[in-house]
């Protein structure tokens, strides 16, 4: 894989913006390797992968932590 570019790894930080904070590092971890296996990606592909990580660490309104194990 190439190196991500700074505004690609932007928009990850993004979508990990709203997580809660002890989330947010093993979120931006799960969607780098899942690019890593990509090969070369562009702006589309980083945005998909991130919003369906972004998914599974959705916490509940009623704070039981994610909907599935990252």
């Amino acid at each position: 894989m190439t190196s991500l570019s700074t505004e690609q790894l932007n928009w990850i930080a993004r979508y990990a913006a709203p997580l809660m904070p002890a989330a947010r590092d093993r979120f931006i971890e799960a969607v780098i390797e899942r690019l890593k296996v990509m090969g070369e990606v562009g702006p589309g592909t980083v945005h998909r992968v991130a919003r369906e990580v972004q998914a599974r660490y959705v916490v509940s309104a009623a704070g039981l932590g994610p909907r599935h194990k990252p």
